[in-house]
Order: structure tokens, then C-alpha cells, then sequence
């Protein structure tokens, strides 16, 4: 949220000064920049020539302040030039509807723009400069700050031939590249009353996205094209209803990431995932320090299956899915892939072309290079990973490499 907006110039008298400021310290009458705070901040809202046209950001004092300086050279001002920075200013560690590190993204276009439009507006008519458009042009600024802040956008009419429209518009992910052996899960609550108006597609892929489906699986039993199901879940996606996980099998491999310390300094996050994972049977319940010493036990050479074996005692209280769910989820594990190699590729073995194995469907050579994982072969032959898995021990020339 914007806490507010600095207009400051070169008075060709006193030099720089702060003519107007939106906004106050929060419960105080006292302006956001104190004339102290402007005084030692000065050089960089009035800033020299070579600097005017560029973004400036300055975090200082516990404000961001960001600035797009403009210098206009002509003889009809004082000293043949007109120095001003409308600047928005922000807490430096601003939360809520978007984030500091967003500030920049989401705010920054829409500075350069009103710099800028009223650049090109003092030019016709110096209604920057101009003591009679002065009030018109304050009352502009109050507008753009309460309106933005209110409603995240704001359409101002200055005259017949100039209007300033702002929108804050969030930086949303670009549109995620999706496999056929990715498993959408929803991540919030979807109004069935809104669903209704979506998609025809969506609304019927909606029922069968449960966390276990697959991609081409939801394709088959909602009886939709696999492309027009990949699309549906990339906006859904977009629009940050549905993540991804790989498909669980008892024969994947996890281990921890180092975002795992992030769970252990968040107490919030902690209770949430013991309700997550904790079988709801379970009496006593498993505690959290439990839980977080399975993540951190998590090896590259460990399956889920003998995992479950060996912690036996715990996962009694534990959904092994959801354990596995929430720790993909939330980065705190990541999944360990297996990629099929073919070691010897000479002309003779490459004339076969694909490996029958014990898998009733044929796996093609080509496939077998190290950059397809065995999720990605499976959901395209249709087969189990233990099939799979199966019909490669028996070729002594494919290795499994692990990633």
C-alpha cells in the first residue's frame, strides 16, 4: 500500500523544496519526510541533470521513496530550466496487498507514465509550473493517491485532450509448462457458485483434480483432450487455484530442501502442517518435532516404501500422502527423479529401436537418454514405474541416474 506522494522541485530562490506531501505518519499530524529527513535526502529527489529521466528508488529512514525526476531546459523558466520529482512512497518493509518486493513491479510503471504525462502536459501548457493550475494539479495528486490506494486504480479527467488511467496490476507467474504425469492439487477454496461461470473444459476437469490424478489421467476419465486439459490447468494455475505434484508412488525418492529451516522458526506453519498430515484417527496426535525429523531424514537413496518400513511407529499417525503433499507443496522437500540412460549406443543395438522387456508395451531407445524421467515414460506408455522398472534390470546397458 502507497503511504503516500512528494511533489518536490528546484525553486530557483531556495533550491530544492518539498511544495506538497499526501499522506501522514500514521496517528501523527508530522508529514512522512520531515524537513530533516529532506534534508539529507535532497540530492536524490533533486537530483543532478544526468540522473533526471530515470527511475530513482531510495530506501532510507524507513521509506522507500521512488522518484522519476524530469528536467525540461527553456528560457521561459528561471535560470532557463524547470527541475521537478513526484515521487510515491511506501514503508520499506511494506506488507499486505503486495509485497516490497513486488513495490517496484507493481508501482513503477505507473510512475514512469504520470512523469511522463505530465511532462508532455507542462510542455503545452505549463500545467505543472503554472501558478493558476497549481490547485488543479494538487487535487490531481490527492485523487491518484486515495484512489489507488482504495480501489488499486484510479481515471482522472485533467481537460478535453488528457486523462490519467492507473491500475495496479499484480505480477502474476507466466503460464507454467506442463507434463502429462503432473498432479494438480487445489491450493484454495473454489466458490462453487463462481466455478459454475467458468470454462465448460474446467468446470469438467474440476471433479477429478483430487491430488492423485494425473494429468492424462483427468484427460481419460473427464473424457476431454489432453491439450485442451493441459490449458485449463495452466490458467488455473495462473490464477493461483491448483499446484503441482509428482505422482506418489511407494518408489519415489524425496529429500529435504533448504527452505526446511523456514518450518522451524514458523510456529503458524508448524500447527498447520501437523493438521494437514496427522491421520484424524490418530490418539495421540504425532507432534510436529516428529514430523520435522522424518522431512530431515529424507535420503536420495531411500524410497517412500522402505521409508515407511523403517518409520514404521510414526506413520501409524501419519498420512504418508499428505506428509509427502505438504512438503512438496510448501519447497521444504523436493522429489528425486530417475532418468533412464542407455549406456552402449552402437549401430547394432540402435537398429532396435525399442526394448520389449517384460512391460507389455515397447519402450523406445530414443527415450532412453537421460533427459526423460521414468514418471514421463510410464504416463506415456501407460505403465506402472515397477513395470518399467522391471523390463530396465533385465538390459544390463541402461542405468538409472538419479537427479
Amino acid at each position: 500500500m502507497m503511504e503516500g506522494i512528494l511533489f518536490a522541485e528546484f525553486d530557483h530562490i531556495v533550491g530544492p523544496k518539498i511544495s506538497w506531501q499526501i499522506g501522514r505518519k500514521e496517528g501523527k499530524e508530522e508529514n512522512l519526510v520531515t524537513s530533516e529527513i529532506f534534508e539529507a535526502i535532497h540530492e536524490y529527489i533533486i537530483t543532478k541533470p544526468n540522473l533526471c529521466g530515470r527511475l530513482m528508488k531510495l530506501n532510507e529512514f524507513g521509506l522507500q521513496i521512488m522518484g522519476f525526476p524530469i528536467l525540461l531546459e527553456d528560457s521561459k523558466y528561471p535560470r532557463n530550466y524547470f527541475l521537478f520529482n513526484l515521487c510515491f512512497i511506501f514503508q520499506s518493509n511494506a506488507t499486505g496487498h503486495h509485497s516490497s518486493s513486488s513495490l517496484s513491479s507493481v508501482y513503477e510503471k505507473n510512475l514512469r507514465k504520470l512523469a511522463h504525462l505530465l511532462k508532455s502536459i507542462e510542455k503545452e501548457r505549463e500545467f505543472v509550473s503554472n501558478a493558476e493550475t497549481r490547485p488543479q494539479f494538487y487535487e490531481m495528486l490527492e485523487q491518484i493517491f486515495f484512489q489507488l490506494n482504495k480501489n488499486g486504480e484510479c481515471s482522472i479527467q485533467l481537460d478535453h485532450a488528457n486523462i490519467i488511467t492507473m491500475r495496479l496490476i499484480p505480477n502474476l507467474p507466466l503460464l507454467l509448462s506442463i507434463g502429462e504425469h503432473d498432479v494438480p492439487v487445489i491450493i484454495q477454496d473454489l466458490d462453487p457458485q463462481i466455478a459454475k461461470d467458468w470454462d465448460l473444459s474446467v468446470q469438467q476437469i474440476l471433479p477429478f483434480i483430487d491430488g492423485v490424478n494425473h494429468v492424462k489421467r483427468i484427460s481419460i476419465l473427464s473424457r476431454v483432450n489432453l491439450e485442451i486439459v493441459l490449458k485449463s490447468l495452466q490458467h488455473l494455475h495462473y490464477y493461483q487455484c491448483i499446484s503441482f505434484v509428482d505422482i506418489f508412488q511407494y518408489s519415489n525418492c524425496y529429500t529435504c530442501t533448504p527452505q526446511i529451516s523456514q518450518i522451524a522458526a514458523d510456529i503458524e506453519m508448524q500447527e498447520l502442517c501437523v493438521q494437514y498430515v496427522a491421520k484424524t484417527d490418530s490418539i495421540p496426535s504425532i507432534t510436529f518435532d516428529k514430523i520435522f525429523h522424518l522431512y530431515c531424514s529424507l535420503k536420495h537413496s531411500i524410497c517412500i516404501r522402505d521409508f515407511c518400513q523403517e518409520n514404521e511407529n510414526y506413520f501409524q499417525k501419519i498420512d504418508v500422502r499428505r506428509f509427502i503433499a505438504f512438503g512438496t507443496l510448501n519447497q521444504l522437500i523436493r522429489r528425486v527423479h530417475k532418468y533412464p540412460f542407455l549406456l552402449l549406443k552402437h549401430p547394432q543395438r540402435m537398429q532396435q529401436q525399442t526394448i520389449k522387456g517384460n512391460s507389455t508395451s515397447a519402450i523406445k531407445l530414443s527415450d532412453l537418454d537421460g533427459k526423460k524421467s521414468c514418471d514421463q515414460i510410464c504416463s506415456s506408455l501407460g505403465i506402472s514405474f515397477e513395470k518399467l522398472e522391471t523390463s530396465l534390470k533385465i538390459d544390463k546397458e541402461i542405468v538409472l541416474l538419479y537427479k
